[in-house]
């Protein structure tokens, strides 16, 4: 009939790249690790509600949406979204 839906949840990250720092809220299937996205076969990967800071000026700027190339990922970090502290 119509497209299943399949219940996800979301986790705040900051994604480190060459040039940008991305922090936004990660999707990934309920019952699962959001690292797992990350893991998956495709290359790109979305986030949400994203703050840009570039690194070269400190400039930030903010996107509902961005897709991310997982080759440019060169850490991530786990942000308690209610803290606001790194885990």
């Amino acid at each position: 009939d119509g497209i299943p839906l399949v219940p996800k949840q979301s986790k705040r990250v900051r994604l480190h790249l060459t040039s940008y720092i991305l922090t936004g809220q990660i999707h990934y299937h309920r019952g699962r690790h959001w690292r797992n996205a990350l893991d998956s076969v495709f290359s790109f990967f979305p986030i949400t509600n994203v703050e840009i800071t570039l690194r070269i000026s400190g400039i930030k700027y903010e996107a509902p949406y961005v897709a991310v190339n997982k080759e440019h990922v060169s850490s991530v970090e786990e942000i308690d979204s209610v803290k606001g502290i790194r885990i």
